[in-house]
């Protein structure tokens, strides 16, 4: 398995490549320019372990969609999510061919299967290149396909903060009031001047001790990843940057800082123009 890590690192340098749009023989445009990376033959090994090789190619065509949305993520978080994409793949490839030593594929209820989905993949292959060779829509009606569906192309509304923790909760009245104090005290190092990270690391007694919380969605759907709402609010009613006072929590004193908003803006055109036109072309297709 070492040899396959090795190779591993060398994939975030192939991303760009990977995140094009396939269908649409596209990349994004930024600041009206089509980004033009270094190309990578498909035949490129990316990938091995013992007698299997993974190439670009495959690897590509298995995780399109993903690697289309980890292209605007940062470094570290490629490297990361590019590990554990292709240590699927690699698992995926060496359970399809024990199951062809097997002879699985030549089970009646596997064949039939196989044989559909070989109908549905050439049937969405000939859907891609009779929109590619028919159909091109214009920078007109991208433009007016993004105006009418805008709310479809909104940021999500969302937040990263910071902050002091002082526990009240299950604790003694005498404690409790030794909370405030303390927060008291770091509340006025704050307001004098005090680096928000060192004050944390000093009186905080969250495990986090000031480092950046997040992020959070504003309408978060999933009650289990919701946050407090008092904290919420506190922290939305701050601007970037700023502090706000000692807050009262059903488990203590907390004193926030926003670090980021998100506000819930359409996304630019040239962040979407490869999305608008696959839409385009499918409705094309349904037309047709």
């Amino acid at each position: 398995m070492r040899h396959f890590w090795v190779l591993v690192l060398t994939c975030a340098l192939f991303l760009p490549v990977f995140a094009a749009d396939e269908q649409s023989g596209e990349t994004e445009k930024t600041n009206g320019e089509t980004p033009k990376p270094t190309p990578i033959p498909r035949d490129t090994v990316i990938a091995t372990y013992e007698d299997l090789k993974i190439d670009a190619g495959l690897f590509a065509s298995l995780n399109g969609d993903a690697l289309r949305n980890l292209a605007r993520e940062t470094e570290e978080v490629q490297k990361e999510a590019l590990r554990s994409t292709l240590d699927r793949t690699l698992l995926m490839c060496l359970l399809t061919n024990e199951a062809k030593e097997e002879g699985v594929h030549e089970r009646p209820d596997i064949a039939e299967s196989l044989r559909q989905r070989k109908i549905d993949w050439l049937f969405t292959y000939f859907q891609s290149v009779y929109t590619r060779e028919n159909f091109n829509p214009t920078e007109e009606e991208i433009q007016e396909y993004y105006n009418r569906h805008l709310d479809e192309f909104r940021e999500t509304e969302r937040y990263k903060f910071r902050h002091i923790f002082f526990k009240t909760v299950d604790e003694p009245s005498a404690k409790q009031e030794k909370a405030l104090e303390r927060a008291k005290e770091a509340l006025a190092k704050l307001k004098e001047g005090a680096d928000f990270v060192k004050v944390a690391e000093e009186y905080s007694e969250s495990e986090k001790k000031g480092t950046i919380v997040g992020p959070f969605r504003v309408d978060e759907p999933d009650p289990q990843k919701r946050i407090n709402p008092e904290i919420q609010k506190a922290v939305l009613a701050l601007e970037p940057g700023r502090f706000s006072d000692i807050i009262k929590t059903k488990y203590g004193y907390e004193i926030l800082r926003l670090e980021e908003y998100v506000k819930p803006e359409p996304k630019p055109l040239q962040r979407v123009r490869s999305q608008i036109v696959r839409k385009l072309r499918g409705e094309f297709i349904e037309k047709s």
